[in-house]
C-alpha cells in the first residue's frame, strides 16, 4: 500500500511539472509573478530616462547596445533622479581590460560621492588576490570574502542590499559582503566619516574613471524603511 502511494506521488508532481493537470501552470505562473512584485526596472534600454550625468560633459555616459557605456573623462558620475533608503539593486556589468569604475550607494547630490555615500568597486581584478581595493569589495572598508568577478568581456551580475545599517554584496550568484555600518564607528582607510553616520538614504550611481565600463539590467525592489 505504501508503495502505491508514493508512485502515485511521484505521478502526480510528474503531471503537474508537465503541465498536465488544470490549475498547475497557473499555479507557477502566479509564484513567477509574486517573485517579481516590487521590483522597478531603472534603465529601459534605449536612453538615459530617468539618469543625470554630473560632470560637464554631458556625454560621459552614452547609451549602447543596451547598455549603459562610460564614454571618456569628463562625465564624473551618474546618478538617479530619485533617492532611495532600504532596497536591493541588481545588476549587470563588464568591464574593458584595466578598466576601473564604481556602483555608488546613498550618495549626496552635491560632494564626491564615495565621501557622501559608499562605493562597490567595479574593476578588471579576475584572478586577483580579494582585497578592499578589487571588485565587490566596499571601497577602502571591506574586502569581499573571494574575488568572484569574471574576466574582462564578460558580464557580472552585482545583487547590493541596504536595510538600515545593514549592507550585503552578491556576485555572480555568491553572498561576498556582509556587512553592519553601525558598528563601523571609527574611521576606515581614507574615509574621514565613520561609516555608522553615513546617511540611510541617497542617489544611485555609476563612477567615471578609467577605460569603459557598461551596465544593463539595472533594476531596484525597495524595501519598508
Amino acid at each position: 500500500m505504501m508503495n502505491r502511494r508514493i508512485v502515485a506521488s511521484v505521478i502526480f508532481l510528474m503531471c503537474c511539472t508537465l503541465f498536465l493537470i488544470p490549475g498547475c501552470e497557473k499555479k507557477q505562473e502566479q509564484v513567477a509573478e509574486k517573485a517579481q512584485e516590487g521590483w522597478v526596472s531603472l534603465f529601459n534600454g534605449k536612453d538615459l530616462t530617468g539618469w543625470i550625468v554630473m560632470g560637464e560633459k554631458k556625454d560621459g555616459f552614452i547609451v549602447e547596445d543596451g547598455a549603459i557605456k562610460w564614454n571618456g573623462r569628463g562625465g564624473w558620475w551618474l546618478r538617479s533622479e530619485k533617492e532611495y533608503g532600504n532596497f536591493i539593486l541588481d545588476l549587470e556589468y563588464k568591464v574593458d581590460p584595466g578598466a576601473n569604475s564604481g556602483i555608488f550607494i546613498r550618495c549626496a547630490e552635491e560632494g564626491d560621492p564615495p565621501y557622501t555615500g559608499f562605493e562597490i568597486q567595479v574593476l578588471d581584478s579576475y584572478g586577483q588576490e580579494a582585497g578592499l581595493h578589487t571588485a565587490g569589495s566596499i571601497y577602502d572598508v571591506i574586502a569581499p570574502s573571494k574575488e568572484m568577478s569574471k574576466p574582462a568581456g564578460e558580464w557580472n551580475q552585482v545583487t547590493i542590499t541596504c536595510n538600515g545599517s545593514l549592507v550585503d554584496v552578491a556576485m555572480n550568484g555568491e553572498k561576498i559582503i556582509t556587512s553592519d555600518f553601525s558598528k563601523l564607528t571609527d574611521p576606515i582607510g581614507k574615509f574621514s566619516t565613520p561609516y555608522a553616520e553615513l546617511p540611510l538614504k541617497g542617489y544611485i550611481g555609476f563612477q567615471d574613471h578609467g577605460n569603459p565600463v557598461y551596465y544593463r539590467n539595472i533594476r531596484i525592489k525597495e524595501l519598508p524603511e
